[in-house]
């Protein structure tokens, strides 16, 4: 392999070096967010189980459910969006660009 080609392909590994530092950022953020919302939804739960059930059964507490079923599948959209990204396969990547330099 020519110095030219060495050269553009460090330049890869430096940006998908760079990528897994955001990736992690972004993990960390998702993280933070997910913690947040899941404490916000387990609230609202709380608030509902300690509606009278006349309340639960009401417009109110239709509400309320709802709403807490809205925060569980956002709270699980969130979680399985890390799944989509696999850190594995870019450190795989990395390590065979650097075989091949």
């Amino acid at each position: 392999m020519n110095a030219q080609r060495r050269k553009e392909l460090s330049k890869l590994v430096e940006r998908l070096e760079k990528l897994q530092d955001q990736y992690y950022d972004i993990l960390s953020e998702v993280e933070d967010i997910s913690n947040d919302l899941e404490s916000l939804r387990d609230e609202e739960q709380d608030c509902y189980d300690n509606l009278p059930e006349s309340i639960q059964y009401g417009e109110k507490g239709s509400f309320m459910q709802d709403c807490i079923d809205y925060l569980t599948d956002a709270l699980e959209s969130l979680q399985n969006s890390t799944d989509t990204f696999d850190n594995d396969e870019i450190d795989s990547c990395i390590s065979n660009i650097e075989n091949a330099i």
